[in-house]
């Protein structure tokens, strides 16, 4: 529909407001733009986040940008060891936030009822800090929890009830589950994937990039099958649970369907043959094969 390329370098995420009339990308550029969804337009630029050493090899500038569930307020994560919080309606700097000295923030996000600010940070190698998860108050900046992470987290989300905090961290250390009010570690899934996060509607599973696991059993549930050249980098569920949206390293996005009812009616549709008995059972999970549609 649009081509949007207001953004010198990279762009590190792009997330829709509530309402979905704007959208929120942060950049390499060390800027967050706000954008109208609807024309493309830029309505203002985000600038305040200063010249960093990147996190890792590359990541610099602003890595992530998220409005607040009010749509008011844009929360932005950057390189040079600050959460800035603006009005969504100016731009005008409201707040800046330091997790730690010489901790970069690689990902912010707010509760569900606005009222409190997550971020993760990583240490970039430059003092004896290690990777942190830091929670504060949004009206008054406060800091509320702050508590070590096993290495740099990507992946950062909050249950939908608002209980718990979710990370998803790299070098296959898992995903954590955090009483958000305290900090306690919870659970610990030993996921084998890293980055970004989703939970849930029913705040049941967790899916990070295609693994789905269950926070109950700490099961995992399912991995997709996805082609040995297209690792997956970003992951997302549709907001009624019932499709995964994938994109990877070949430049293709997949959308896959987990309702059992979903998945028989598209391989009907693409049948040139019934299946077999092995078949019916892989497939539709029935012991017996229904009759083919052409024998009714």
């Amino acid at each position: 529909l649009m081509d949007l390329g207001y953004h010198n370098g990279p762009v590190w995420s792009i997330t829709y407001s509530p309402d979905g009339r704007r959208i929120a990308t942060a950049g390499a550029d060390y800027t967050a733009r706000i954008l109208d969804a609807e024309n493309g337009a830029e309505l203002f630029t985000l600038v305040g986040h200063e010249e960093a050493l990147p996190i890792g090899t590359f990541f610099a500038g602003v890595l992530r940008a998220t409005f607040s569930p009010d749509g008011k307020l844009v929360a932005t994560a950057g390189a040079d060891e600050t959460v800035r919080l603006w009005d969504a309606a100016t731009g005008l700097e409201l707040m800046s936030l330091r997790a730690h000295p010489d901790s970069g923030a690689v990902n912010v996000v707010f509760s569900p009822d606005g009222k409190r600010l997550a971020a993760t940070t990583d240490d970039t190698g430059r003092s004896e800090i290690g990777p942190r998860m830091v929670v504060w108050d949004v009206d008054t900046g406060q800091e509320l929890v702050s508590l070590d992470v096993p290495t740099r987290c990507w992946g950062l989300a909050y249950s939908p009830d608002g209980a718990r905090l979710v990370t998803g961290c790299s070098f296959g250390t898992g995903i954590f589950v955090w009483d958000a009010e305290s900090g306690q570690l919870l659970v610990h899934l030993s996921a084998g994937r890293r980055g970004t996060l989703t939970i849930s509607p029913d705040g049941n599973n967790v899916m990070q990039f295609g693994e789905i696991w269950n926070f109950e059993t700490q099961e995992q549930l399912l991995s997709l099958n996805i082609p040995a050249n297209a690792t997956i980098d970003a992951a997302t569920l549709s907001p009624d649970g019932r499709h995964i949206a994938v994109a990877g390293t070949d430049g293709k996005v997949r959308i896959f369907t987990l309702e059992i009812q979903e998945l028989v009616a598209i391989a009907l549709e693409r049948l040139t043959r019934w299946f077999t008995p092995e078949e019916c059972r892989e497939f539709l999970h029935t012991e017996t094969c229904p009759p083919a549609p052409w024998e009714d």
